[in-house]
């Protein structure tokens, strides 16, 4: 992975990190899992799913070699091109 895109990642990765989630890097692979587990005890949390999501989804968006995917609302894989 060339220096700009690992710069990209790296500065999603720092995002990530700072929301309320489970993160999972693969630097040598380029790319993020991000996770907000579902709680059946608390609705809020699928609220903050898609908060975290949303956040993702346009932070990503300023990058030219960043894709979010999002499998669902609770799971998201980020990764460089």
């Amino acid at each position: 992975m060339n220096e700009g895109k690992a710069r990209q990642l790296a500065h999603m990765l720092a995002l990530c990190r700072e929301l309320d989630a489970d993160v999972r890097c693969s630097p040598t692979d380029g790319r993020i899992i991000v996770q907000a587990w579902e709680d059946g005890n608390d609705p809020g949390k699928a609220e903050l799913a898609r908060s975290i999501q949303k956040t993702l989804l346009q932070r990503s968006a300023q990058y030219p070699n960043i894709v979010c995917y999002c499998f669902d609302e609770f799971s998201t894989l980020i990764y460089a091109v």
